[in-house]
Order: C-alpha cells, then sequence, then structure tokens
C-alpha cells in the first residue's frame, strides 16, 4: 500500500465535502474494532453529535506530531466525540497509542483504510486525514495534514451549526 505524507500541504486550510464522501447513511452504519480489542463502535452510536474522525499511522511525523493536541482537544471538550482511526496493523499502532499515552478513542482499519479514506472524501490517501462530520454525520469540512487547535475550534464553530 502507498500512502503519501504531507506535514505542510493543507495546513490551515478547511476543505469543504464534496465528489464521492459518505453519505448519513454510509456514515451511521460504519463498524470498527477498538484499537484494543475490546469492542466494536458504531458511529451511529454517537447519534446527534459532531464528531471528529483522525486517520492516523505511527509511522507518519505528522500523525504523530498532532496527537498531543487531539487528546488535549478531546479532554477540554468531552461532549465532542474525537475519535482516531489507525490505518496500519493493529498491534504496531497499540503499541505505539500505549507509548504515547494518547487519551481518545482509537479505533482499527488496517484492511480497510484505503477504502474508507476514500468514502470519507480522501481520494489519494494522505495522512493525516481528519474529518469533522456534522450532527447528522455528514462530512463538514476535512483537511489533509496535522492539525492545530485553532483548526479543530473553527471546524467545530462551523459545523455546530
Amino acid at each position: 500500500m502507498r500512502l503519501a505524507f504531507f506535514g505542510i500541504i493543507g495546513a490551515g486550510s478547511f476543505v469543504p465535502a464534496g465528489g464521492a464522501a459518505a453519505t448519513p447513511g454510509d456514515t451511521m452504519r460504519l463498524e470498527l474494532a477498538r484499537l484494543d480489542g475490546s469492542a466494536f463502535v458504531r458511529l451511529g452510536d454517537f447519534a446527534g453529535k459532531v464528531m471528529v474522525l483522525n486517520f492516523w499511522r505511527s509511522d507518519c511525523p505528522p500523525c504523530v506530531a498532532e496527537m498531543p493536541v487531539l487528546s488535549e482537544f478531546s479532554q477540554a471538550n468531552t461532549d465532542i466525540p474525537v475519535i482516531g482511526i489507525a490505518t496500519e496493523e493493529a498491534s504496531r499502532a497499540r503499541r505505539f497509542v500505549e507509548r504515547q499515552r494518547i487519551s481518545t478513542l482509537q479505533l482499527s482499519a488496517p484492511a480497510q483504510s484505503q477504502g474508507l479514506l476514500r468514502r470519507y472524501g480522501n481520494a489519494i490517501g494522505s495522512l493525516p486525514y481528519t474529518v469533522v462530520l456534522d450532527a447528522q454525520h455528514r462530512i463538514c469540512l476535512s483537511k489533509v495534514g496535522a492539525v492545530d487547535t485553532q483548526w479543530l475550534k473553527t471546524a467545530l464553530g462551523r459545523c455546530s451549526g
């Protein structure tokens, strides 16, 4: 599998959803295993909530750099689900999460990562990739490249109303 990693491209920019993105029905049917293997999580479990989905790999420097930002944002905004989706082998991602003490909910999607990235509007499969879903679980905004706190706050402001 070939992935492109970008740290600067798209920095600070918003990419409105469009094209072959998921429909609300598609999004609500998504089900992935927790990274720790303890259970499956459905996005439908978060009905009516604005959400942040972040696709990442442990060997992607911008992915690693943004992890503390996502964790801190999640801790400060407990009403907004922030969900990481690891696009690599679960055991490798799990070791990384444990070593880095990442506090956000982490799911595993190594086998279907390219399909999920396309489904959520990232046709080229670049990482990191962050998607903000509105309360109806439609893609509201997305970004290729590392996010920062200001981008997350602005995105949630645009997607919450």
